[in-house]
Parts: C-alpha cells; structure tokens; sequence
C-alpha cells in the first residue's frame, strides 16, 4: 500500500510575476530552490530561500511568497500527504524530525545535483501523464522523499568523515570527465579504497561511481541545451567511450533519452522566448 500519495508537482521555471497569497497550508510540500532567490513568510517568520535550499513544510502552516532579487528565482516542488496512517513505515516516516516538525525545516543538502534530477524526473512523468504515471510518480517521489530525510539526519555524521567526503567530491568536482579511480581517492586522502568508499556513501548518500554520473549527466543535460554538440561528441566529452552507454546511463538517471530531452529542452526554451517577445511588445 502505497504511504505517500501526491497531490501535485510544479516547475517555477523564472517566472517574472511569481507570487503565493497567504494562505494555510493543506498537505506537505517539499520543495527544492535550484537558482535565483525567493522570499517566503511562514507563520511569523521572513525566509530568504536562494539556490540549494530544501524546505519541508508541514500541514497548517500559514505561508506566502514573492520573487527576489532579479532574476526571478527557478524551484521545483510537489504537494503530498502520507496516505496510509496504520502502516508501520507510513508511522516512522510521521515521526522523523522534518515531518514531525509543526511548521517547516529549511536546511541546504549536500547532495543537491542528484536532488534536482529526481524532482527534475518527477515532475516530466506528472506533467506527461503517460499510462501508470502515478505509480511511477509515487515511487520516485518517495525515493526523493527518502533521500531527503537521510540528508537531513546526516547532519549528525561526524565532522572529520564530512572533510573527507568533501575533499573527495571536490576532486571528483573538477575530474569527473577523466577515468577516476577508488584506488586514487584513496591516495587523496590517505585512506583505504574500501574505507573511502564507506565513508562517501554515508555522506552523500551515494556511491562514487553514481556520483561521478549525477555530474556527468548534468552537464551533459547543460549541454543539449545550451550547445551545437552532437549526443556522441558529448559522450566522448563526458568520457564514455561507448555512445551507447551514456545513453543507458542518461535514461536511467533522467528518465529519457537524451535525443528526446534535447527536443524538448529546446521547445520549452522557444516557447519562453516566445512569450517573453510578446510581453515586450506589450509594454
């Protein structure tokens, strides 16, 4: 039986006007800011929200929010409610301290690429709507869900594994297109590969090797968007020596080909053109 039962998902993708009115809160929201800032008034509290803020607001929350400073902000956020009350699961999720909480949390993540991809996932299978998209919804929303919760209770992971898991994705930060190896890291931080290895899944809440692919599909995301570049000249960018592969790798981390996403991507980039020619013209 399913514990989380969403209600809606939404991309505020730079809207110029963006605004909420003051109301109660009637379900959980999650929500993820990816760039810009926003302001937000929850209960009697002012929030300033910016890039790589989670917030988790719980039922019965007052709240109501108006764009930052130019320019406007980009966040993705999905509205549920825990669904089944009897559940053992359903009962420990209830309990854990972001929804416990009877007003809100707002903590920066630190894994926050593979965050935006997941809400980047979830809400193209809301807004398809293809057959059994609530199914598929759901389990990804409580993967994102859980993920979630894991960062927000890592908080309490020694510090001195924090520097370590830090220092290693720096590395991988500004190598993530060369052939990394464990054996490597290690020698970075003067530990065992397998104790490396450990200590990164425990912070970020994945291993090396999906980390390394976070990056690398993010950028190549960046890069169907933005560039002329073939998808194999991105592959070979990213270091896949096979094509084929990265696009094993890119469907199943985005849920898409990477084909079908650059057509979409771009239609969605003339569309917003398009308007914005039109509000000009207006003014």
């Amino acid at each position: 039986m399913c514990m989380l039962k969403m209600h809606s998902v939404y991309f505020d993708d730079y809207h110029p006007n963006w605004h909420i009115s003051w109301r109660e809160t009637s379900t959980y929201i999650l929500i993820l800011v990816t760039d810009g800032q926003l302001l937000y008034k929850l209960n009697d509290n002012k929030e300033t929200l910016s890039k790589g803020d989670v917030v988790l607001i719980s039922p019965g929350t007052f709240r109501a929010g108006i764009r930052g400073a130019h320019p406007p902000h980009q966040k993705y956020s999905f509205h549920f409610s825990l669904d089944s009350p009897g559940d053992k699961s359903a009962a420990e999720i209830a309990a854990s301290p972001l929804v416990s909480n009877k007003q809100y949390i707002i903590f920066k993540p630190r894994n926050l690429e593979y965050l935006k991809q997941r809400f980047n996932l979830l809400h193209h299978v809301w807004k398809t709507k293809a057959p059994f998209f609530e199914c598929r919804g759901a389990g990804i929303a409580m993967e994102l869900f859980g993920s979630v919760m894991q960062e927000y209770t890592q908080i309490s992971i020694p510090h001195h594994k924090i520097l370590i898991a830090n220092k290693i994705e720096q590395y991988i930060n500004n190598h993530f297109r060369e052939d990394i190896q464990v054996d490597e890291l290690a020698r970075l931080v003067s530990l065992t590969p397998n104790y490396v290895s450990t200590i990164f899944k425990e912070v970020t809440g994945l291993t090396i090797v999906q980390y390394i692919h976070q990056l690398r599909m993010e950028t190549a995301r960046d890069l169907l968007q933005h560039s002329d570049m073939s998808i194999a000249q991105i592959s070979n960018y990213l270091g896949f020596c096979d094509p084929s592969y990265f696009n094993r790798v890119f469907k199943k981390i985005t849920g898409q080909p990477p084909s079908r996403l650059r057509a979409s991507l771009r239609n969605h980039r003339q569309a917003f053109q398009n308007k914005e020619a039109v509000i000009l013209r207006m003014n």
